[in-house]
């Protein structure tokens, strides 16, 4: 018999949506992710930072590019050791690893290492990456569908909340000093660590299973054995689509920012004060969203809404930036509004995706898919700049040009994603004889 670790619910637990026996899974998760997401943000306000105080945005394109690269090696060992150790022993590893490493880059920046820029953007990319997949792949473990609808919005805003945190941290520079910046993520991957031990007894095998249209390997050890599986199956192929086209233009977004920004600090500690500050305070706008309104707002339309919020905003806000693409405020529009929707409605729609994969492989599918095709849509990104701005010696509004055909097709590909899921969970949900319609419609 399974341990009950249901308790009497708190009002605060009602008003959030939940159900008995949900509250203190969640609530861990919730906690869990707003240390990884703070973490992370304190990472990228570092990184920008230092890479741009010391080459400027203009050769970011060319670490787009490195960090696919380097995340191809790590995800081609991850995936072989994601299916040999089990999941919080693999967790519990790589946070050990990451305080270390985070460790040794502090003591880099205290002897002045001319490399640490370079190094320390690649790092906190690849840490990051690794880190929310894990997060995210141990809540699709621990809640099947049914919870995963109402409870992922919840769980997501933790994240969000860890954004905001994070920011207002990041945004103390001046203060603090960018290089002591580096051992804060130190102490939060501590309390990760002690979470995830707590995690672990909640974890159980989702026996839902999606139909692959590729027979799996014994243990699936390899990465061309999932890509494989992911190419083969049109729901999992639809899945990557929709996130490399997510990835490309995100990147093309964060890069015409970063070029505005850079024009208006001179030096690393106010740079990493402003990156702080934009994403603490798009990160509360995000939490309040996704709070209060992001799991009702999930429960009533699903995914045949959430998953075009997001596309047809930024749709939008490139429309601005084309007609205004001298004026500081579209831009600043233009990645907020990217900000705000990928941490709230985005994000948790995404990972919802992922709820009906089977378990035997739902780890080494998310990291090839989360961790490999989207960094490599990230090169593609990078490759497509380059040649964009150093080659046809474009500006910024063709650079926007593209982005609206990205965008057009990157709708497309989101409903036919959405028919995709609703015709998967209908063949992986059990029967449920006593309100099977009701059910069914939840789906929807």
């Amino acid at each position: 018999m399974e341990p009950d670790y249901s308790f009497p619910q708190p009002l605060g637990i009602r008003l959030l949506n939940l159900r008995p026996g949900e509250g203190l899974p969640a609530i861990l998760l919730f906690t869990y992710l707003t240390f990884i997401l703070s973490l992370y943000i304190i990472q990228k306000s570092v990184r920008d930072a230092l890479f741009i105080d010391q080459y400027g945005a203009m050769r970011l394109p060319y670490l787009y590019i490195g960090v696919a690269l380097l995340i191809a090696v790590v995800v081609s060992v991850y995936v072989r050791l994601s299916a040999r150790v089990g999941q919080i022993t693999l967790i519990s590893a790589t946070l050990v690893l990451f305080m270390a490493v985070g460790v040794v880059l502090w003591w880099a920046s205290t002897v002045n290492w001319r490399a640490l820029s370079i190094v320390y953007y690649l790092w906190a990319n690849t840490s990051g990456i690794i880190l929310t997949a894990q997060a995210w792949t141990l809540a699709t473990t621990i809640f099947p569908t049914h919870q995963a609808r109402r409870i992922f919005p919840v769980i997501c805003s933790g994240g969000i909340l860890g954004g905001t945190v994070g920011g207002l941290i990041a945004a103390q520079a001046n203060r603090i000093g960018t290089d002591n910046l580096i051992l804060i993520p130190v102490v939060l991957l501590a309390g990760c660590l002690l979470i995830a031990q707590i995690l672990g007894l909640f974890c159980r095998r989702n026996r839902k299973s999606l139909r692959l249209h590729c027979k799996p390997a014994h243990r699936n050890t390899k990465v061309g054995d999932v890509l494989r599986i992911t190419i083969r199956t049109r729901y999992l192929r639809l899945i990557a689509s929709l996130l490399a086209l997510s990835a490309i233009v995100t990147l093309i977004v964060d890069f015409q920012f970063k070029l505005v920004v850079q024009q208006m600090f001179q030096n690393r500690d106010a740079l990493a004060a402003f990156f702080g500050a934009f994403y603490g305070y798009v990160g509360l706008l995000s939490f309040v969203i996704q709070l209060f309104a992001g799991s009702r707002i999930f429960e009533k339309f699903g995914l045949r809404l959430a998953l075009l919020f997001l596309p047809l905003t930024l749709l939008g806000g490139t429309a601005a930036l084309i007609a205004y693409p001298t004026m500081m405020w579209s831009g600043v529009f233009l990645k907020g509004s990217d900000g705000i929707l990928r941490s709230s409605i985005d994000k948790s729609t995404m990972e919802m995706l992922y709820v009906p994969v089977p378990q035997s492989v739902k780890v080494q599918v998310k990291a090839v898919i989360d961790m490999l095709i989207q960094r490599f849509s990230d090169a593609l990104g990078g490759i497509l700049l380059l040649v964009l701005t150093n080659v046809l010696g474009f500006g910024l509004y063709g650079v926007a040009l593209l982005n609206v055909v990205l965008l057009i097709t990157w709708i497309w590909v989101a409903r036919q994603t959405r028919q995709e899921y609703q015709t998967t969970v209908h063949e992986t949900k059990p029967a449920q004889p006593t309100r099977p319609r009701a059910v069914e419609s939840e789906a929807a």
